[in-house]
């Protein structure tokens, strides 16, 4: 079933994400966990629905899919650089501190990021350094890792296949993703603190994504 091939290559990124959260020592509840599924599912549902209008755009299925591949390739490239360059910096991480150690009368910085330096880094989606992620949070997150998903829905769209399908399934894999990405993380993790350079394990699933679906 193509729907549900579609479903699961559009979710890899959420699995890559959210274990890179879990590896910088963030929580995704379930809540936002939904969240982050229910955005990207309907990304990609709204640009399969849309694709007989994107068509005259876009040109051929090809060069939709491709324009997907390059944006996921230049995103993992920049977040697996990002990376690096936060593992070989020796300055620590304040912006992880807990809040308990600050006064009380004193917030914790922002910290704010755009779509695409969320989609590399998806620990910057924690823009209040509670070390958890909002249900509000998990929306920003959601639409940065479906940047690829608006392309891919057009490619599926102009296949012919059903959007409301493609809606209930993404979902679905976007939940599976999401508590995958909780396990995988935390036994790739273990034994490493919150200081593991989870930026490479995202843009290493992107790059993965990019050169082989």
């Amino acid at each position: 079933m193509n729907e549900l091939l579609i479903a699961l290559i559009t979710s890899v990124d959420i699995f890559a994400a959210v274990m890179g959260l879990c590896c910088s020592g963030i929580r995704l509840p379930k809540r936002s966990a939904a969240v982050v599924a229910f955005v990207g599912a309907g990304v990609l549902c709204a640009a399969a629905a849309l694709s007989e209008f994107a068509a005259g755009i876009f040109g051929e299925f090809a060069g939709a899919a491709y324009i997907s591949k390059g944006i996921l390739l230049i995103l993992g490239l920049k977040a697996v650089f990002d990376g690096i360059m936060g593992i070989s910096s020796k300055s620590p991480d304040i912006s992880r501190k807990s809040p308990d150690n600050a006064p009380k009368d004193q917030k914790a910085p922002k910290k704010r990021g755009s779509i695409f330096d969320i989609a590399g880094a998806p620990e910057k989606a924690d823009c209040d350094s509670s070390s958890e992620i909002s249900p509000r949070e998990a929306a920003v997150l959601g639409a940065a890792l479906s940047a690829d998903s608006v392309f891919t829905g057009i490619s599926a769209g102009m296949g012919g296949l059903s959007p409301p399908l493609i809606f209930v399934l993404s979902f679905i894999s976007g939940i599976c993703a999401c508590g995958g990405g909780i396990l995988a993380g935390k036994l790739v993790c273990l034994g490493c603190g919150e200081k593991f350079p989870a930026g490479v394990i995202t843009g290493a699933g992107l790059i993965i994504i990019a050169v082989f679906f």
